[in-house]
Parts: C-alpha cells; sequence; structure tokens
C-alpha cells in the first residue's frame, strides 16, 4: 500500500461524487492505494454517495463518525491510514486524472517527506487532464530541505497542496488542532520545516473549486467572529514556532525561513482586523485581542508588505490597521452602518 488519500466529508452531496471520480480515474492500480471517506455526520446524501462508490470499488473505505469538524476528520484519516504516504483532499474539490504515478514515483525517487504539486482555481466540476503531465517525470522534482523551501517560496497555508511520507508526519507528532478554522496554518509550516527533503513538482494536479458557500466565504457574523477568533489563535501559535525557530542554527536559510513565517503570521494580524473592520465585530472583544498581539510584538503589524504580500490595497489599509485609535474610529463608523 503505496499511499492513502483521506477525503473528510461532511454535508457535500453535490460534489462528493466529482471529487471520488477523479481519485479513481488514476493510473496506478487499485491494490497500491486506499481512498479513506471520513463521512463527518453528514446529514444530507454524502453518505449514501460515499456507500455507493465503496461498494463499487474495492479500493475505497468509510468511517462515519459524529461531527467534529474537519480537522477531526483529517486525525482520524491519519489514524486509519495504511499507506506509506498520506494525501488530504477536500470533498469539493478534485484532481486532475492519470497524476499519482508520477506523484508516486516522484517521492520514491527522491526518498521525500514531502512533495508540494500545482493547483488551479475553478468554477468548473468537470474531472480533466492534467495540462503538463506527459511533460514531466521524476527528475523534475526541486529537492531541498523544508527550511530553505520555506525561505524561498511563498507558500500555501493548505494541507492539500502536499504529499507526506506517513512515518514521517507521526514522527513529527503533528495533528490538525480540532474545533479550528483555518486548521492547516500552522499544521503545514510546523510541517515543512521537520522536513530533511521537501521536493516541488510543477505538476498541474490540484483543482480548488471555488464555491460560494465554502468556509472562508461565509458571511455570517457568528461565523465572522469565530474565524477571526481562529486567526487570533494561529497568530499566537506562529509566535510559538518563531520563538523556537529561533533556538536553531544549523542552516544557512533559517534566518531567511523566519523572516518569511513572521510576516506569514502577520498577515492574520492584517487580515483578522480587516475582517474585523468590514463586519463591525465588538470593540471590546478586539481591544483585548490587539492588547495580546502588543504583548508578543505582533502589534503594530510590520514586516508585512513585500514580495509575498504587496497588494495596493494591502498598503493603503495597513497605516489604519498600525492607527489603534483610528482603527477604532472607523469600526465605529462600520458598526453603525451595520446596524441601520
Amino acid at each position: 500500500m503505496l499511499l492513502s488519500i483521506v477525503v473528510p466529508t461532511y454535508n457535500v452531496e453535490k460534489y462528493l461524487a466529482n471529487c471520488l471520480e477523479s481519485l479513481v480515474k488514476q493510473n496506478i492500480a487499485f491494490d497500491t492505494y486506499e481512498i479513506i471517506i471520513i463521512n463527518d455526520g453528514s446529514t444530507d446524501e454524502s453518505a449514501r454517495i460515499a456507500e455507493l462508490y465503496k461498494n463499487t470499488y474495492n479500493t475505497i473505505r468509510v468511517i462515519h463518525q459524529e461531527n467534529a469538524g474537519l480537522s477531526a476528520a483529517r486525525n482520524a484519516g491519519i489514524s486509519a491510514a495504511k499507506g506509506k504516504y498520506i494525501y488530504f483532499i477536500d470533498s469539493d474539490d478534485y484532481i486532475a486524472t492519470n497524476t499519482l504515478k508520477l506523484v508516486l514515483d516522484t517521492l520514491e525517487t527522491h526518498d521525500l517527506d514531502m512533495l508540494g504539486l500545482d493547483i488551479i482555481e475553478t468554477a468548473s466540476l468537470d474531472v480533466t487532464a492534467s495540462k503538463n503531465a506527459s511533460e514531466l517525470n521524476s527528475k523534475d522534482a526541486k529537492v531541498t530541505d523544508g527550511v530553505t523551501y520555506i525561505a524561498h517560496n511563498n507558500y500555501l497555508n493548505n494541507a492539500w497542496w502536499y504529499v507526506i511520507r506517513l512515518a514521517f508526519l507521526k514522527e513529527t507528532q503533528l495533528i490538525f488542532p480540532e474545533g479550528r478554522l483555518v486548521e492547516d496554518a500552522n499544521f503545514t509550516a510546523k510541517l515543512i520545516v521537520a522536513a530533511n527533503k521537501f521536493g516541488w513538482l510543477p505538476l498541474d494536479f490540484y483543482r480548488y473549486f471555488m464555491r460560494p458557500n465554502s468556509i472562508m466565504r461565509k458571511k455570517n457574523t457568528s461565523h465572522v467572529r469565530r474565524l477571526v477568533g481562529d486567526y487570533a489563535k494561529n497568530v499566537f501559535e506562529f509566535n510559538e514556532q518563531l520563538e523556537q525557530l529561533g533556538h536553531r542554527n544549523s542552516n544557512p536559510e533559517l534566518e531567511r525561513c523566519i523572516q518569511r513565517i513572521e510576516t506569514r503570521k502577520n498577515s492574520f494580524v492584517f487580515f483578522m482586523l480587516v475582517k474585523s473592520l468590514r463586519n463591525g465585530l465588538p470593540k471590546d472583544e478586539l481591544k483585548k485581542t490587539i492588547s495580546k498581539f502588543k504583548q508578543t510584538g505582533s502589534y503594530p503589524v510590520t514586516n508585512f508588505i513585500g514580495e509575498d504580500y504587496n497588494n495596493l490595497s494591502y498598503k493603503i489599509l495597513l497605516p489604519l490597521i498600525n492607527n489603534e485609535k483610528m482603527y477604532f474610529k472607523v469600526l465605529k463608523l462600520f458598526s453603525f452602518k451595520l446596524l441601520n
């Protein structure tokens, strides 16, 4: 068993079959990989669809559990996985057909801890072939250690753009923090830094489906309030990681890696405060959070605008975000408009 693909599933009856079709339309034998569907207490037809596919393909397993969230479903997949490598895919997304052989060949050829792959954002649910799989081979992968990779790349937070050697993951003792949104940001940064051999292959592989009601696009106040709180938790966890990295001195790229992770941490402060402003969240809660940010040196926001974040709107908003008095005046105006 070379690969375990974990598919956390919750109320995705419109998308699950499309995801699973992309996973079975591959160029490796069914007995070399497993698809583990974690049905996280779905109340729609997702469980029935999962069972239908399980009965059709012997490479598919289904685990049913009470609803506990995406992180808990992923962690259940880690516990159940039997493959040498593990991959997490969101059940409303999909991958290009006939790409897994090249992915596994690359992992095996270079004896990698992790392999990063390319993604495409799409509004289409048509499962299609990769645009460049036929042009690539395992030798096209660029291999470094994880610290060096982060030092020179604006990496993604999400867990679905890379494949992991399962033994390496278990050695790190990392799991996804349960009960959180944006749960893979700290997980990803910590995992990459721990990797001795991180590979990047520019393979057109992942299809990120842009659906309007996804977790990150919900706009109701209670959801945004929770999201903002979880952004703050990520900031504090990044601070802990940065403190730990400061005691390492074995890699010449470490300082640049630390700067990049600090930039990522500061992006969470910036976007948390922007989301709070747009949604008129309570002033008292924000004051407490900003006070905690000050204690850890995370506010005002510095080391943010640069090669990773250089959008003009960011440059315009940053002075407002960093002026606490002005920020709360504008927040008050936003709150008034939202209430009237």
